[in-house]
């Protein structure tokens, strides 16, 4: 079975998100350094630092022990929109 590229991860941290923080995240995917999964930096609109990350294995199972949980994602992006408002 082929391991998912960037595009894959990127997509599937996208539907996670869209259920758990809403639809105002973006993401941007990069191979781990050690090359054991996939680290997805998490932004809100505007947002120069990411809110959270999210990583999966090669195989592209989302490791929640190792991400940031939605919640406090959500709360970062929220905090945000309300100074920029």
């Amino acid at each position: 079975m082929a391991q998912p590229d960037r595009t894959t991860i990127e997509n599937r941290a996208l539907r996670y998100l869209l259920s758990s923080v809403g639809d105002a995240a973006t993401v941007a995917a990069t191979l781990l350094p050690d090359g054991s999964g996939w680290q997805v930096d998490v932004y809100g609109a505007g947002l120069a630092q990411p809110a959270g990350t999210l990583v999966y294995s090669l195989a592209g199972v989302l490791l929640a022990e190792r991400s940031t949980p939605p919640a406090e994602m959500h709360r970062v992006i929220s905090d945000a929109n309300q100074r920029h408002s």
